[in-house]
């Protein structure tokens, strides 16, 4: 008998001490990240591939990029919310807004079929209460997405733990041009299920207005920057898309940078007409230097 209720204490206790191990590893990884700007920083682009693709830092000043692909505004606010903590002198926030940000496709890369490949590399600068709705949305790649985070945690400890040098600009799409087949297949990707129009995304709609607030709260400037978008492209876009993307900006007042009436030619896209290509980005980054960082609301 006494075996047996020692070998049920070692079952329950060993896991159980892995676990409080994990925990307090995630913690202690968590308060080594360096948040921190060059203190010349006071603009930041944040956003998902169209800002990632689109707007080369490197040619503007005091700016700092840190879109990654496929970003939604959940991760975008916690993300933003570390930054704003630890850099008191950031100003301006540009944060990539456009049409299919509104669409519920976008859950599949928070908590659906997508989240695997796209929440690890922020589980770490979640709050803890998030960090257990990131494994229980990834409960059926849990093996799989504890090494993706473990081997992010590792490169935190080992390197120098900037969390924000993996984020930024980054586009080697060159001698590309738009495919209206590869164009349709995105529009039936982002706003279509089945060929049935896809509702407005719950949770995307709930974050993008709290990092209007935590701009507001900490007056912080916030624009919402639309990429360019190729005209085939924009003209099959659902118009409910269009009219919530002006209700959201009017209802808010907030100052919006809209390029994708932009003219560019079809090599300053990638086939998806979707994002822009390198070419692309330079025409892009230069506009918002010709426009002096000074926007205003631009309607459709």
């Amino acid at each position: 008998m006494k075996r047996f209720l020692k070998e049920i204490f070692a079952f329950t206790t060993i896991p159980l001490i892995c676990v409080v191990i994990g925990l307090l590893l995630i913690s202690y990884i968590s308060k080594t990240i360096h948040y921190k700007l060059n203190d010349s920083i006071t603009d930041i682009y944040i956003g998902d591939s169209h800002i990632q693709c689109a707007i080369n830092d490197s040619l503007l000043q005091n700016s700092k990029n840190v879109a990654t692909s496929a970003e939604s505004f959940y991760f975008s606010y916690y993300k933003l919310e570390n930054l704003i903590e630890k850099n008191q002198h950031i100003q301006k926030v540009y944060l990539g807004v456009s049409y299919h940000s509104l669409s519920n496709y976008y859950n599949d890369f928070i908590s659906g079929e997508y989240s695997l490949s796209t929440s690890p590399k922020y589980f770490y600068f979640l709050p803890v209460e998030e960090q257990f709705k990131l494994v229980a949305w990834n409960r059926k790649d849990l093996p799989a997405f504890i090494k993706a985070v473990s081997r992010i945690g590792y490169t935190l400890l080992t390197d120098d733990g900037t969390y924000f040098s993996s984020f930024g600009y980054s586009n080697n799409f060159t001698n590309v041009t738009a495919s209206k087949p590869s164009m349709e297949k995105r529009l039936q990707f982002q706003y279509y299920t089945n060929g049935k129009l896809n509702d407005f995304s719950e949770i995307n709609l709930l974050y993008l207005k709290k990092i209007i607030t935590l701009c507001k709260t900490n007056k912080i400037d916030l624009v919402l920057l639309n990429t360019p978008l190729h005209p085939y492209y924009k003209s099959k876009i659902p118009a409910n898309y269009i009219a919530k993307f002006n209700e959201i900006a009017k209802s808010y007042n907030l100052k919006v940078i809209d390029f994708s009436n932009l003219s560019l030619s079809d090599s300053c896209f990638v086939p998806d007409g979707d994002h822009v290509s390198e070419k692309g980005a330079r025409l892009a980054t230069k506009e918002i230097i010709r426009i002096t960082y000074e926007p205003t609301i631009v309607p459709n």
